[in-house]
Order: structure tokens, then C-alpha cells, then sequence
């Protein structure tokens, strides 16, 4: 069973998931969590990052009438909505990681890029996207 698991967190070159690529960047000392070694300096990537990505994206999320559910069903990502969406985060990169240099800009939004035309291609939706930034501003509040 773990090799199964281990196996579903690379795609078919071998290559480490889009998504985990983001993540370990994000989570990267001094990135977006204050260190506990440094806690006076300011991390890359402001603790709004997060939410804003929601905040502007969650408007384009558009429900599947495919199926009939209390709870929504959204629909896959397009090309058009990849695009959408990596302009949105470019904007609130530009806006949201003053902290970070602008090579580490180019690298955040590439990472971002690479994580969303993955998920496009695995038929998953904007909101899956949203949902890992969430996920990280939720164990970032948790505390180390």
C-alpha cells in the first residue's frame, strides 16, 4: 500500500507532483512561516497570500450542471481558466510577496503555472488549486 501511495505523488517522467513542488517551496524556511530561529524577520511571502488567491479566484469557480447536489460540483479547468488564473496570481504575487526577490517571484508564479495545468490535465478544478494555499495558511496557524 505505501508503494502504491508513493507512486500517486509522482506523474509518468518520474518527476515530483506539480503540486508538492509548489508546496515545498512555499513551506521553505523563512518563505511564508516565520522562523522559530529568526522571528523578527519578516517572511517572503505575506500570511494574506493565501486568502487573496481565494478572494479574486473564487468568483470564477463555475458549477457543473452535470449532476444534481445540495453541495456544488464545479467544473474542470480549461486552458482559458488557466490563464485566468495565473494572471490572478501573478497580480497577487506582485501585491503579496514584497518580501521575495523577483527571481523567487518568476519561480513562485512558474511553480503555480505548473500545479495548475497539472490539475488541468487530471480533469480537477480551480478549486483544488485554492485548497492547497488554504491547506498551508491552516498548518501555518497551527503552529510548529
Amino acid at each position: 500500500m505505501a508503494q502504491e501511495e508513493e507512486t500517486s505523488v509522482e506523474v509518468q517522467n518520474g518527476e515530483t507532483a506539480a503540486g508538492l513542488r509548489l508546496l515545498s517551496f512555499i513551506q521553505e524556511p523563512g518563505r511564508y512561516r516565520k522562523s522559530i530561529q529568526a522571528p523578527e524577520v519578516e517572511p517572503g511571502i505575506s500570511g494574506r497570500f493565501p486568502y487573496r488567491i481565494s478572494e479574486l479566484l473564487r468568483p470564477y469557480l463555475t458549477k457543473s450542471d452535470k449532476y444534481e447536489s445540495e453541495s456544488p460540483v464545479w467544473e474542470p479547468l480549461s486552458n482559458e481558466m488557466v490563464e485566468i488564473a495565473v494572471k490572478e496570481t501573478d497580480w497577487v504575487i506582485s501585491r503579496q510577496c514584497s518580501g521575495m526577490s523577483s527571481e523567487g517571484k518568476s519561480k513562485l508564479l512558474k511553480l503555480c503555472e505548473d500545479y495548475l495545468n497539472e490539475l488541468k490535465d487530471q480533469g480537477r478544478t480551480l478549486e483544488d488549486y485554492m485548497n492547497l494555499f488554504n491547506l498551508e495558511a491552516f498548518i501555518s496557524r497551527q503552529g510548529d
